[in-house]
């Protein structure tokens, strides 16, 4: 990447003249993102906007939805399936409950697997994109642009509307469309039921049948559905572009500088730095398998070469022919190898088809060197419990065993003394307990909800070690939030069985997301948030924390008055090798904004508790 090349990704004109008329020419130009999240918020945001400026009234058609059977035939997949820890909503096939049915409309279409929209709101001219391959001859097909040209709705479940038929102008078809009764280009898409998995808002999922017609508002599309067009105007939001794959697929779909709008800086650590090892190796194969063309067309090729049906091999006997530092002409000086960077040989895999009834017929074989192993439990005043750890015997599945023969190694047996059942369930419960305290509890996330997330998992893990005296330490702050927070924490808590918590951990985030949107707008929620503007509200106090004074660390005099901190927050900077926490914290210093007048070096703020 030349630097010419990232000057021109960063050129913005910013004449009157120039921004009026982007205004016109960009106007209602699909915007290219990687994220379906984005394109689905762009799509809302735009259609509103595109209603509002032709004077129009937006028109919701509800999806229908019914409860649909997961249809699968592959036994691995339903055993997977059945081991997922996801709570799923238990219905029978049929209507879905209203309350469910609500969320599901409110969804935006990437929250299901398919991207079917649960709700199209619609107004004649608008921009749309077709999602399906309904009929190639007429070129309805998935990614076709068009715009809204009128509808049949049908009155659907729970008395909403629903779209039965959708009339559009297909735009730049390949070829022109001619259908009886209609103009020309214009096309009905009928609904059409699909089976699709659609996540809501507390992470579950449920699995539907959706009868929608299956199109997008196209004011956004992601960087996928893009490839393959060609466009005057070509309007690019590289925001959240992974690789300089990305880059390259938003930004080759233009023809022109003139027609290319970028929307967002760019990022150069995503385009500068150099090819991948992979990237670099897989260009290095392409180079010598075109090599290898060349000769076969130019007869050179020799036969042991030439006789290699697959990659790989043909590329190793090529090389060996030639030698291993042998290169093609003309390759990039980025992609030649040498001792430093070598030419990567990659072998094959080796390939087994094995028949159901090979694969019925294999089990699991007796490890030779395994023994039969015992591990005892001691437990409080009772008889320690003995584990029997067993060993698979060849013929488990035929063999009776006897009543002293080791257990199958995917058994465990824990013979257990006899005790009464109040015993049983006390010992049970506090099993339970243990287990609950020493694995960390964390959150799901949730609509950019990372800094909570983060938050809330690390304090709730450091206040259920000792409750008591944390909360104790934590309302000493005398912050309202805080406090909150934990109680929230205590509700959360309870008697640590996940089943008897009035509040889940996702749902003591969201009270803490809900307070700090009463706090300032910049915590809107769904947007991203800082984790340091957040702590700097959990950790503020009523009264004094920290004092710092500033100092040259050259020595010089200046301006060396206390200053107070009402916040206990620390900002972890670089600390001197083996520094313990409590070291960082008793010798907190850190670099200020402010130079000093004589050297110009950083003034150091150096830190310490009240």
């Amino acid at each position: 990447m030349l630097l010419e090349d990232l000057w021109w990704l960063e050129v913005h004109e910013r004449s009157v003249s120039c921004v009026l008329d982007f205004e016109k020419r960009f106007r209602n130009v699909s915007v290219i993102t990687q994220l379906n999240t984005v394109k689905d918020e762009i799509n809302r945001l735009g259609s509103l906007r595109f209603a509002a400026e032709t004077g129009q009234e937006l028109v919701d058609f509800f999806s229908i939805d019914t409860i649909a059977a997961e249809n699968t035939t592959d036994a691995s997949a339903k055993k997977h399936r059945s081991r997922q820890k996801l709570r799923r909503h238990q219905a029978k096939r049929g209507n879905i409950p209203l309350n469910i049915q609500k969320v599901l409309w409110d969804q935006p279409a990437c929250s299901n697997t398919k991207l079917i929209p649960a709700k199209l709101s619609l107004c004649i001219g608008m921009p749309m994109m077709i999602r399906n391959n309904a009929a190639t001859d007429l070129c309805i097909t998935k990614g076709q642009e068009a715009v809204v040209c009128g509808w049949q709705a049908v009155q659907g479940i729970n008395g909403v509307r629903s779209l039965d038929t959708l009339f559009v102008r297909l735009q730049n078809p390949p070829m022109p469309v001619m259908i009886d009764g209609l103009p020309q280009n214009v096309v009905p898409l009928t609904r059409t039921s699909v089976t699709t998995c659609c996540s809501l808002p507390d992470d579950s999922s449920i699995t539907i049948s959706r009868s929608q017609v299956e199109v997008l508002p196209n004011f956004a599309m992601t960087e996928y559905a893009s490839q393959g067009k060609t466009r005057e105007n070509n309007v690019v939001d590289l925001t959240y572009s992974r690789s300089h794959q990305g880059y390259y697929t938003a930004l080759s779909r233009g023809v022109s500088t003139a027609g290319t709008l970028i929307l967002s800086g760019i990022h150069p650590s995503k385009i500068t730095g150099g090819a991948s090892g992979a990237l670099r190796q897989e260009f290095r194969e392409i180079e010598i398998l075109d090599d290898i063309t060349i000769h076969r067309f130019e007869n050179k090729l020799p036969a042991k070469v030439a006789m290699a049906d697959r990659r790989n091999p043909l590329i190793t006997l090529f090389r060996a022919h030639k030698g291993v530092h042998y290169m093609p002409s003309g390759i990039h000086s980025a992609l030649k190898w040498n001792k430093r960077d070598p030419f990567l040989e990659r072998e094959d895999s080796e390939v087994e088809i094995v028949s159901p009834k090979q694969r019925k017929a294999q089990d699991i074989k007796p490890v030779d060197n395994m023994k039969e192993g015992w591990a005892t439990t001691p437990s409080n005043n009772e008889q320690s419990e003995i584990v029997n750890f067993g060993v698979r015997q060849p013929n488990a599945r035929t063999l009776k065993r006897s009543s002293d023969a080791p257990e199958p190694l995917d058994r465990l047996v824990v013979k257990k003394p006899k005790m009464d059942h109040t015993a049983a369930a006390t010992r049970g419960l506090e099993t339970s307990m243990s287990l609950y305290l020493n694995v960390p509890i964390g959150t799901q996330w949730r609509n950019n909800s990372c800094a909570y997330d983060a938050i809330c998992t690390i304090l709730f893990n450091a206040w259920r070690e000792d409750p008591d005296s944390t909360t104790l330490s934590w309302h000493e702050l005398q912050n309202d939030l805080l406090d909150s927070l934990t109680a929230d924490f205590k509700d959360c808590h309870a008697t640590g069985l996940r089943g008897s918590m009035r509040y889940s951990l996702e749902q003591v985030r969201d009270r803490l997301r809900q307070r700090m949107v009463s706090l300032s707008d910049e915590f809107a929620f769904g947007q991203y948030a800082s984790t340091h503007e957040i702590m700097e509200h959990l950790l503020a106090s009523s009264s004094p924390i920290m004092k710092s004074v500033r100092h040259c660390p050259n020595e010089h005099v200046v301006d060396g008055d206390e200053r107070v901190n009402m916040s206990c927050e620390i900002v972890m900077t670089n600390a001197p090798a083996g520094y313990t926490v409590q070291q960082y914290v008793d010798n907190f210093a850190m670099a200020l904004p402010r130079s000093c007048s004589y050297c110009e070096d950083n003034l150091v703020g150096q830190f310490s508790f009240t």
